[in-house]
């Protein structure tokens, strides 16, 4: 009788119940899946197999069913308290899944806790890391020691820093594994095992199932190639077991986060050779290179740890019992289908990230656009970043207690103080992510994950890095979060009811993420940290749960306390880091695509074509809204107020400055402060109108056309449109005299060349090169295009210090912007005519074009 015809007569007999029949048949046919075979011996030991798997796994289920019901009953009992006091359950639900804005609902949420695992396991690993960080840009990894290290994680003979290196790497991981079992899951902790190796799906859907299988058993180990019985796969044997892996690979199936008991052994399931042979299937089927291998296991394990500490070990079963009790609790006042951001949205942006929707490429080459445009058009976004990210991060300064001086010199400190500055953040936890090879400037910008591809990836980020919109980025970051551990480290000291009279902002500061008396007693306890190589001091918060989670002593009810009050305290410090350096956030992405299909064509190419560049945006106005919000609501509207208007102010003038930057990397004198137009320029450009000033201009300049290429996004409009402009003049010739071929031709180059784009080689680039190959092509054009750009920009009250057409030898020193003057009157004694309390200038008097609140910019 087959074991499967005795599952049966149980379940008919009474004897055993549907739901563990099953399991058991599921579990049944993994375990014939994984060791084929047949024969009486065979099947005994098939059965032997199942009932020790059976065993394990009804012992982790009862442990599973455990923490799966604590963890439903707490968001359940979240939601309730929400319904009770009135607010937004659906809000209250989202906030679970990552950080609300507004503060209305403080505790855990999975994209806080997955940040905060994220950065203490690579803190295990900051040594290993600084050593192997890629160069500008990630064109070239430092990559000599990599095999070395590799070869240690495979325990074979490697020199001492690359077994410290490995080591490292384990200590990181298994800090990761361990959360992930007592989370609920079930990883084996091996010794010299090797590394989860990758399997990239459109690289082994190319080379097709017989030439990868072919591949494969060049490379694998076949003595450890093992069945049930613990004997060598017989060529059979292993023939099928890489047929079934290969579908399973292909179907995207292995690695894939179904649920929090994943075993995530489809990445172990091969054993090679060794670290050589490892290193080959990696370069050719995997990730590439061994270095971005050990990240994104890294990466995706603290990801599925977070969830599961959150939501329990079957985060999808939570999410559907929290979109239950959203409609049972909100009932016909709001139905939870109806929200603009969804739960369901909202999961999949932070649990389970979008797959390309089509294997022919399409979406990675709509991707590679995406990025060809990122690096033709943001080569001077440092001067935005510089002074944008100055103004947002010395408000929350302020509204924090830490003071905006103090943050000032906290961010110089991180930006110009060298590679140590950058070690230390990484040790407390907060790891850089130029370090990662991770494009973190450019998912700010672009609102998407970019991993690989030249023009995806590595062109746009050596253009964001080498103009220091990058580096900037993460100085801001790292010293923003450091900072305030600095802060909390000074103001323990204090006691609860004291802070109130030192610092009520920073109170505030922690009242607002649910930090309570007991959580800072608690931290004060906890004893100095030092870095002996840096000399630095720190109360760090994770420390408050690593001192006690070994003390024997003390109850478990207090080790949670402990815990809860770490993990409350660092997911705030990550949180609260999106204000002051506005990123992208799963709140607005998942606002953006939550009507569209996951990784289809219209969320694949439509939506983030038609957003690329506005996440910032998008995500400054989610963040800040939110933030007025909860301002509003605890201290009233004339708080909110009075947080708004300097932040106003001081937008406008960070939008003033990158403006005037931006003018003279392009050979333009600085426009003048008297020219009203200046500060809706600056208010626009620095950020504070966001999305509506970039409608305003696109309208202003162009009209409709210009809200239909706003709509569309830059791809559309930008070197797709001069492609197809290229072409008609070719097929056509130019019959009607309008010379554009020069024209157009020059646009498409300056889109390949991020020499273009760069703020210190822009006008070089322009000069010494673009103009050549223009004048080359067609002089009598050249000097058409120079002619009208001089007569736009005489129309403008516009100058330049670099005059279009001119050689840079006969350059000025570009002139010193006038000053705003309210008093101009004209020679007959009336006054000019004025926009918003300035005078416009003279030339914008005569303009006959539609204009909107004398809005015009000026790039």
């Amino acid at each position: 009788m087959s074991i499967r015809n005795c599952i049966d007569e149980a379940v008919a007999g009474g004897d055993l119940n549907s739901d563990v029949a099953v399991a058991l048949r599921g579990m049944l046919d993994q375990i014939i899946k994984d060791n084929p075979g047949s024969g009486r011996v065979w099947e005994r030991n098939v059965a032997n197999k199942l009932q020790r798997e059976w065993d394990r796994f009804a012992q982790n289920k009862k442990r599973q069913n455990v923490k799966q019901a604590a963890a439903q009953k707490d968001i359940g009992d979240r939601l309730k308290a929400a319904k009770a006091e009135g607010k937004n359950v659906s809000k209250a639900a989202r906030a679970v899944l990552t950080f609300d804005a507004s503060n209305e609902f403080s505790g855990p949420n999975v994209y806080s806790r997955y940040e905060v695992l994220r950065g203490d396991a690579y803190s295990h690993m900051a040594d290993f890391l600084e050593q192997n960080k890629s160069s500008l840009a990630g064109i070239k990894q430092n990559k000599g020691s990599m095999p070395k290290v590799v070869a240690a994680l495979f325990g074979e003979a490697s020199d001492g820093p690359s077994k410290a290196a490995a080591d490292a790497i384990i200590t990181g991981r298994n800090f990761l594994v361990e959360r992930f079992n007592e989370a609920g899951g079930n990883i084996e902790i091996r010794q010299n095992w090797g590394w989860v190796q990758s399997h990239n799906a459109n690289l082994i859907s190319s080379a097709g199932k017989d030439a990868w299988k072919k591949r494969v058993l060049t490379l694998v180990d076949r003595d450890r190639m093992r069945n049930i019985d613990d004997e060598v796969m017989s060529d059979g044997d292993l023939n099928t077991f890489l047929d079934e892996m290969y579908d399973d690979i292909v179907a995207e199936e292995i690695g894939s986060f179904r649920s929090g008991v994943n075993p995530r052994s489809g990445n172990r399931a091969l054993n090679f050779k060794g670290s050589k042979a490892w290193l080959e299937y990696n370069r050719e089927f995997g990730s590439g290179e061994p270095f971005d291998a050990i990240v994104n296991e890294m990466d995706r394990l603290a990801l599925d740890t977070a969830a599961m500490e959150i939501m329990g070990p079957s985060p999808r079963a939570t999410l559907e019992m929290m979109k239950r009790t959203t409609d049972e609790l909100e009932g016909a006042e709001l139905n939870v289908g109806k929200e603009l951001i969804s739960l369901d949205s909202l999961f999949e942006e932070v649990i389970e990230p979008a797959q390309p929707f089509s294997r022919s490429g399409a979406s990675r080459w709509m991707q590679g656009l995406r990025g060809l445009m990122t690096m033709s058009r943001l080569g001077s976004s440092v001067f935005s970043a510089v002074y944008g990210d100055t103004a947002t991060s010395r408000r929350t300064a302020v509204l924090n207690g830490m003071g905006a001086n103090r943050r000032t010199g906290a961010q110089m400190k991180m930006a110009f103080g060298g590679v140590e500055n950058r070690r230390d953040a990484a040790r407390m936890g907060y790891v850089s992510e130029i370090w990662l090879n991770s494009s973190m400037a450019q998912q700010r910008l672009q609102g998407e994950l970019v991993k690989s591809g030249l023009f995806s990836r590595t062109l746009p980020e050596f253009t964001l890095r080498a103009s220091g919109t990058s580096g900037w980025t993460e100085a801001q970051r790292l010293s923003f979060m450091k900072e305030t551990e600095g802060l909390m480290t000074d103001m323990s000291e204090h006691g609860w009811d004291e802070l109130a009279d030192v610092n009520s902002d920073f109170r505030g500061f922690l009242e607002r993420y649910g930090v309570d008396a007991g959580d800072w007693e608690r931290y004060r306890d906890t004893p100095i940290w030092s870095d002996n190589e840096f000399q630095a001091e720190f109360r760090r918060p994770r420390d408050v749960w690593a001192r006690v989670k070994n003390d024997s002593s003390m109850s478990i009810e207090e080790k949670r306390a402990h815990f809860d009050t770490a993990m409350k305290l660092q997911e705030m410090i990550r949180a609260e880091s999106y204000f002051d350096t506005v990123q992208s956030t799963p709140t607005a992405r998942a606002g953006v695509r939550a009507r569209a299909p996951k990784g289809g064509f219209m969320d694949q190419v439509v939506l983030k074509n038609a957003t690329l560049w506005k996440s910032f945006t998008i995500s400054y106005s989610h963040l800040y809204a939110s933030r007025l919000a909860g301002i509003g609501r605890t201290r009233g509207l004339a708080s909110a107020a009075g947080f708004a208007v300097p932040l106003l102010v001081a937008m406008t003038v960070a939008g003033g400055a990158r403006n005037w930057a931006v003018q003279i990397a392009a050979g333009k004198d600085p426009q003048d402060m008297d020219d009203g137009a200046f500060f809706t320029d600056a208010l626009f450009a620095g950020g504070a109108l966001g999305i509506p000033g970039d409608i305003a201009d696109q309208i202003n300049r162009k009209g409709f056309q210009g809200l239909v290429e706003f709509l569309v996004g830059p791809v559309v409009t930008g070197p797709a449109k001069d492609a197809f402009r290229l072409a008609a003049d070719f097929a056509d010739g130019d019959e009607d005299g309008n010379i554009t071929i020069p024209a157009v031709t020059r646009d498409l180059l300056e889109v390949a060349n991020p020499l273009s784009t760069l703020w210190y080689t822009r006008l070089a680039n322009e000069k010494l090169v673009m103009d050549t190959v223009e004048r080359a092509i067609d002089p009598e054009a050249f000097e058409l295009r120079m002619h009208n750009r001089r007569s736009w920009a005489e129309r403008e009250g516009m100058s330049y210090w670099s005059e279009p057409g001119d050689s840079l030898s006969n350059a000025r020193t570009p002139e010193a912007p006038e000053l705003p003057d309210v008093s101009v009157v004209s020679e007959a004694g009336a006054a000019e005519p004025k926009l918003g309390g300035f005078a416009r200038h003279p030339s914008n008097a005569a303009k006959t074009f539609p204009r909107i609140g004398g809005f015009t910019r000026l790039q």
